[in-house]
């Protein structure tokens, strides 16, 4: 048995192109599966609302789930801000300043200009 080999073709649409394979394969003698075509899709007129409440209802639980999960993982395993050592408290503090200059450009230049009109020759 040899390995079919399919041309490229476009179709329009879905139905067209089951059909065209439906044809195909029994052109190559192949055993295809039955495929019935009852009729073609329509858009509804309005959205489909059954079951928005359900849907809503299993949000907001789940949510709520999630936050008291997050809530009571902070609360049983702190991350250890309060232990913070001097090196981790001087990290932090320039941190902020980092980026506090890169939220305000226009700072450091001027604490540059202030320094240079202080300095003594």
């Amino acid at each position: 048995m040899k390995p079919a080999q399919f041309e490229y073709f476009a179709p329009t649409t879905v139905d067209e192109t089951v059909a065209t394979l439906a044809e195909q394969t029994k052109a190559e003698g192949l055993t295809a599966p039955v495929i019935t075509v009852i009729g073609r899709p329509e858009t509804p007129v309005r959205p489909d609302r059954r079951l928005l409440l359900q849907k809503v209802l299993i949000g907001l639980a789940a949510g709520l789930i999630l936050g008291l999960f997050v809530v009571l993982a902070r609360h049983f395993f702190p991350s250890g801000e309060g232990e913070a050592s001097d090196e981790v408290a001087e990290f932090a503090a320039l941190k902020r300043a980092a980026v506090d200059d890169l939220t305000h450009p226009w700072r450091p230049v001027r604490r540059a200009l202030r320094l240079r009109g202080r300095a003594v020759y």
